[in-house]
């Protein structure tokens, strides 16, 4: 990739840090690769169990942010190993140096991409279920914390595909939409650059006229005072990195 002149050099390194993190796996071992993308994610959200009432409903939703736990510790792992910010130590276990090494075997719990899955499987559920409850029972969810809720969904769902296409070039593409069992050899697999504008879409437009740009905070949203902080997934800053990656670099501001 080539990088516009204005840019900072700090801008460059970590443009093209994330360019490295995204070549990884996938172009030092596809075989590896091929075996990560035809997993199943698991732990997944029970719709039976969590959409019936408004608590649950809400309970759900911090669930979804619950799951960031699984994430944080090895996308920052991974990401610093396949970016040569990290050097692993005799000590350290096989899983790191495979990483290191890009020779990522299919056992390698470290480079695994399902917790991310997770999140997007998860995601879609929410959105799906809630926008089926706020239709059956008007009102019951305020409207603000109703829309603040499936706006911040769609931006985690958005920010975690991000980083699978950051890290493995590719990504299987789930639907929001989709219910039941899926057969993964019919799901569309879209390159890096596929998925970035996908992204820009889905951010811009959302799901039932709501999109991911609203902010959203939990006190606001629960009643609550001073207990929870700001959902840490900025919209902006999402958005601006997504319009980076996509060379709009005109648009790409906070």
């Amino acid at each position: 990739r080539s990088y516009p002149e204005f840019l900072t050099v700090k801008t460059i390194r970590v443009m093209k840090l994330f360019k490295k993190i995204t070549l990884g796996l996938c172009a030092a071992s596809l075989e590896s690769c091929s075996d990560f993308f035809e997993q199943t994610p698991d732990n997944m959200l029970d719709a039976d169990d969590n959409y019936t009432e408004r608590s649950n409903i809400y309970a759900s939703f911090m669930g979804l942010y619950g799951t960031l736990q699984d994430v944080a510790p090895k996308l920052v792992v991974t990401s610093e190993l396949w970016g040569d910010l990290l050097t692993p130590t005799d000590q350290a276990p096989d899983s790191y140096w495979e990483v290191f090494r890009y020779d990522v075997q299919p056992d390698n719990s470290v480079a695994d991409p399902a917790p991310l899955y997770r999140i997007v499987m998860n995601c879609n559920d929410f959105m799906r279920n809630t926008i089926e409850y706020n239709k059956s029972y008007p009102g019951v969810i305020p409207t603000t914390t109703y829309r603040q809720m499936i706006a911040g969904a769609v931006a985690l769902r958005t920010w975690a595909y991000l980083n699978i296409g950051k890290l493995y070039g590719k990504a299987v593409y789930y639907d929001y939409a989709m219910t039941g069992e899926t057969d993964l050899s019919k799901l569309p697999v879209l390159t890096f650059d596929e998925l970035i504008p996908e992204l820009i879409h889905f951010m811009n437009t959302g799901v039932d006229n709501i999109n991911g740009l609203r902010r959203v905070d939990i006190n606001t949203m629960f009643g609550t005072t001073g207990i929870w902080n700001s959902i840490a997934i900025s919209p902006d800053a999402l958005l601006c990195e997504l319009y980076l990656w996509n060379k709009e670099i005109g648009r790409a501001h906070v």
